[in-house]
């Protein structure tokens, strides 16, 4: 067998074996430039080495901790057919503390993980300067927002779970409300109401399509609103988190033309809310606006004066004569203007009509002229999705484009095959993006290139090799050779094979590790040089940077750093014992998986069982420990809690890992996940017994006390005695005194006598949980549980 080929054995070997961790979020969501603040970072599959990266290197992130327990999502569950969804991920958090410095543009920040099992994807936290409120509300009340503008960082974190929040405008003026959830990387699809003092609807928003949602509307000053969202599903989750955005002020939607020309004094017409005139509603308003001579930056800042304040406008920079095309107002006068004359290069903004199926263009081109045509939607935060098409003077199709990239938008580099005149089409496939504004650009494109890696990460095994795809985006006719550079190789990494072929697109770069490299995390840079006439350019590769579900502009969410992550094969494995057998298991016990445990020769390291934080069925609940694994096992029994509350019409599983401690070439404590070989695959049969209440509300007052009945009713078989205990929400728990008796098989009935404080705050209804326990074979937890409506009156 030839070594590249043993090496590529290894290589899979490791990569079937090793479990790579996953990131997930930051709770608190938001924070503010300048300060230094202590939040969570969620994820999957962590280990005790995990390291974290922020790609904006002036964003400082210090580890406080090792990763927590498993945050196991808490009833309500769903049920029935919902019951039978695909279970999200359950995360584990690390305190980290966070250094923004002052000068921080705000804005979202791209972080990301890694340990000696792989490297993760990127996810998003927010930097913002508006004033920052935590979700913090009890019960179900309406959190008060005390002034505006401000950003609310919160999370649905549970399934039915809504947030409210509550404000008294001051003035009369148009409100935006700004919604980031999935821009974020939480994979849930948020709604948003609100209901003026009377109850009356005023916004009712279901974000469907996944967009995140953005929404103006007057307010009167002195009267009351309620902002309510929920996910569209009424789902819930640890990684649900959003910013709320509430801001009071004219808000600015759409510019026509969409671009303004640098160095140039252009008429830009602003859409929006409270523009022009007393109206809070919608409005629009004409300004002269100068542009500068700026060709650094895509955008400027422009200050719009209006009725109802002064707001910051982020208006584009290009280099072509800009133009508005005609707007029909009937159909004649759409007869009238059925093609708009197009210059080369230039550009026109438009807005999609629903009279027209398709919006004519007709431009002039000499024989093999290559034009790149361009329609931009999705990144001016419009809802078309662009199709163009190419015609001949005959009506023949000679070109045509639909998605490009990770984007709706289109784009088609055409080659006119004869001096004459052609037709661009450009239609929406959305269907509903009636008036939405899109922005269709000519140029003549200059002997370029540019290069992008399509993933941002890559995992490099010790000893073994991985390849980087480099591909190059030709534009001009430019067909030269690129030769491609790798900056910040960690010591023992070699590349090869660094270079594209002239007109080749693709090259793919090889990368070997030494076996006694050290495992770590780097961030490389790709460059490539390449001749354009008589002088040689340099451009970095991109990579896509994937915290954002729902993308505005692919093109700015981008990276030059790729991240390299080093790492080890396991040097344990486990299966489980008679893994195809199906487990019959009484609901609300403990089940004690049989695991074998087999080591590489000389190894005697630490391992811990634990449990995949990616289940891959019907959760509700089913939860196992990290188990430490005593020195020299080869067989133990790892428990696996299986909640009262589960179907018996279905099998449940259970996917258990194994995380060793060793330690890497150069000394360096790492540990390493691998997968048991079979799923733990469970029947779920009756509950041994079940503790009830003898209603479901109970009644009390400040300063009393109160007996609370409860009922164990066993199976006959069923003898072992069992604690009853009572647990008050988080909010409360420390201001009452734990309550619990312990019942014999002789007894069904029990009374437990609670003192309820004499505390305002207290007042109100509290969802109680009454637990009771039983230990079966001497550690192995049974569990029943019934909730209680305590109702406190003064």
């Amino acid at each position: 067998m030839s070594t590249l080929a043993a090496l590529a054995i290894i290589a899979a070997t490791t990569l079937s074996q090793a479990q790579p961790p996953g990131a997930g979020y930051v709770y608190p969501p938001v924070i503010a430039p300048g300060t230094k603040t202590e939040v969570a970072l969620g994820g999957y599959d962590f280990t005790p080495d995990i390291e974290f990266r922020v790609l904006d290197p002036r964003i400082g992130l210090e580890k406080l901790g090792p990763p927590g327990e498993f945050h196991i999502l808490t009833p309500p569950y769903w049920f029935g057919h919902r019951g039978f969804a695909g279970a999200l991920p359950i995360p584990r958090e690390v305190p980290v503390r966070l250094d923004i410095p002052a000068d921080v543009v705000p804005g979202p920040m791209a972080w990301q993980a890694g340990n000696a099992n792989g490297g993760t994807e990127t996810r998003y936290f927010l930097v913002s300067a508006l004033p920052i409120v935590l979700e913090s509300r009890r019960r179900e009340d309406s959190q008060s927002i005390e002034s505006l503008p401000t950003i609310i960082a919160g999370r649905l974190s549970r399934n039915a779970e809504y947030d409210r929040y509550e404000f008294t405008a001051r003035e009369t003026a148009p409100v935006t409300l700004r919604l980031l959830a999935r821009r974020l990387g939480s994979n849930f699809n948020p709604t948003l109401e609100v209901k003026d003092e009377q109850g009356r609807e005023i916004v009712d928003l279901a974000d469907t399509a996944g967009l995140d949602n953005d929404v103006t509307f007057p307010v009167q000053a002195g009267s009351h609103y309620t902002i309510k969202i929920s996910d569209v599903d009424f789902r819930g989750h640890r990684s649900f988190v959003y910013a709320l955005e509430i801001t009071s002020g004219p808000r600015v939607v759409a510019v026509l033309p969409a671009t303004g020309r640098r160095g140039t004094s252009q008429e830009m017409t602003f859409v929006g809310y409270g523009l022009e005139g007393e109206t809070a509603g919608p409005t629009s308003t004409t300004r002269h606006v100068d542009f500068p001579d700026d060709p650094l930056h895509r955008f400027f800042d422009y200050q719009l004066e209006t009725p109802f304040g002064t707001t910051t406008v982020k208006l584009r920079l290009g280099n072509f004569a800009e133009s508005v095309a005609f707007e029909p107002k009937d159909d004649e006068s759409l007869a009238e203007h059925a093609s708009l004359r197009l210059t080369v290069p230039g550009a026109v903004t438009a807005r999609i009509n629903t009279r027209n199926d398709e919006d004519r263009y007709v431009f002039e081109a000499r024989k093999d002229e290559i034009l790149r045509i361009a329609v931009h939607a999705q990144t001016l935060g419009s809802p078309i999705d662009s199709f163009l098409r190419v015609l001949d003077a005959e009506g023949k199709e000679l070109g045509k484009s639909d998605d490009t990239g990770d984007t709706s938008d289109c784009r088609l580099d055409f080659s006119s095959p004869a001096d004459g005149v052609y037709t661009v089409l450009v239609s929406d496939r959305s269907g509903t993006a009636t008036d939405s504004v899109y922005r269709l650009v000519m140029d003549r494109p200059q002997p370029d290139f540019t290069l992008s890696v399509r993933q941002q990460t890559l995992d490099l095994a010790s000893g073994n090799t991985a390849e980087i795809s480099v591909s190059a985006q030709r534009s001009g006719g430019h067909d030269h050779e690129i030769d491609l550079a790798i900056a910040g190789l960690p010591r023992g990494i070699t590349a090869s094979n660094t270079k594209i072929p002239g007109k080749a697109s693709e090259a793919k770069i090889k990368l070997t590790a030494a076996k006694d490299c050290t495992t770590q995390l780097a961030y490389l840079k790709i460059m490539g040089a390449s001749q354009i006439g008589d002088h040689t350019v340099s451009r970095v590769a991109r990579a896509p940077i994937s915290g954002s579900l729902c993308p505005v502009d692919p093109a700015l969410e981008t990276t030059s750093k790729i991240l390299l992550t080093t790492t080890l094969k396991s040097p344990v494995t486990i299966a489980v014992i008679d893994r195809d057998r199906q487990r019959a298991v009484p609901r609300g016990t403990t089940y004690p998986i049989p695991v074998t445990i087999s080591r590489e020769e000389g190894y005697e390291g630490e391992i811990s069982l634990l449990m995949s934080a990616k289940q891959s069925r019907r959760r509700q609940g089913i939860h196992s420990p990290i188990m430490k694994v005593p020195a020299n096992a080869e067989q133990v029994e790892y428990p696996c809690f299986l909640p009262e509350w589960l179907a018996v019409e279905r099998t449940t599983r259970m996917v258990v890992f194994a995380m060793a401690r060793v330690t890497d070439a150069r000394g360096k404590e790492r540990y390493l996940m691998t997968r048991a070989k079979a799923r733990v695959t469970f029947i779920l049969e009756g509950a041994l017994f079940k503790v009830t209440h003898t209603s479901g509300e109970v009644e009390a007052r400040l300063g009393n006390a109160f007996n609370l009945v409860t009922t164990v009713k066993r199976v006959p078989q069923f003898v072992e005695p069992v604690k009853v205990e009572v647990f008050f929400p988080d909010d409360v728990r420390e201001k009452f005194k734990t309550a619990t008796i312990d019942m014999t098989a002789d007894r069904e009935k029990a009374e437990l006598r609670i003192e309820v404080p004499t505390d305002q705050s207290l007042v109100g209804e509290h969802d109680v949980i009454v637990k009771a326990t039983a230990i079966l074979d001497g550690n192995l937890p049974a569990v029943s549980q019934t909730t209680v409506t305590l109702v406190i009156s003064p």
